[in-house]
C-alpha cells in the first residue's frame, strides 16, 4: 500500500511540475497537447468566471445610478419647489413694502393738526371714538313759551 501512494504522489508531483512548466522535456508531444487543452480549458473557465463577476458588478453600479438619478430627480424638483416658495415669499414681501410705501404718500398728503398722525389708511376710515353728548332746551325762560302759546 505504501508502494502505490509513493508511486501516486511522484506522478502528482510530476504533474504539478508540468503544469507550473518546469521539467517539459520529458513529457511526450501528446502529453503537452492534454497539458494545453487543460491549460486552455483552465483559462476559459477563468475568464468566463471573470466576466460573470464583471457582469454583476456592472448590474449593481446600473441599479446604484438609476437610484441616483430618481434621487437626483426628487432633489431637482424640492430645490424648484423651495425656488418658487421663496420666490413668492420675496414678491409677497416687495407687494407689502409697495403697499406700505402708497399709504404713506396717501397719509402724508392730509395735514393732521393737534392729532396724531395715522399709521394707516385703515385709521382714516374708522368712526371717531363714541362720546355722548347732552342736549339742552333752547328756551332760557319757560314762562315766555307759555306767553306765546295763549
Amino acid at each position: 500500500m505504501s508502494e502505490k501512494l509513493r508511486k501516486e504522489n511522484h506522478r502528482l508531483e510530476l504533474s504539478l511540475n508540468h503544469l507550473n512548466g518546469s521539467e517539459l522535456n520529458s513529457i511526450k508531444y501528446e502529453d503537452l497537447e492534454k497539458l494545453e487543452q487543460q491549460l486552455q480549458c483552465s483559462i476559459n473557465k477563468v475568464r468566463a468566471r471573470k466576466e460573470q463577476l464583471l457582469k454583476l458588478e456592472m448590474d449593481y453600479l446600473a441599479r446604484n445610478v438609476e437610484k441616483m438619478e430618481v434621487e437626483n430627480n426628487q432633489l431637482c424638483h424640492w430645490i424648484e419647489e423651495q425656488q418658487a416658495s421663496s420666490s413668492q415669499q420675496q414678491v409677497g414681501i416687495e407687494a407689502n413694502v409697495l403697499l406700505e410705501e402708497k399709504q404713506r404718500q396717501v397719509l402724508n398728503q392730509f395735514p393732521f393738526l393737534g392729532e396724531e398722525q395715522p399709521i394707516s389708511l385703515l385709521q382714516l376710515v374708522s368712526p371717531p371714538p363714541y362720546r355722548p353728548c347732552l342736549v339742552q332746551p333752547m328756551q332760557s325762560d319757560l314762562g315766555e313759551a307759555n306767553f306765546h302759546q295763549q
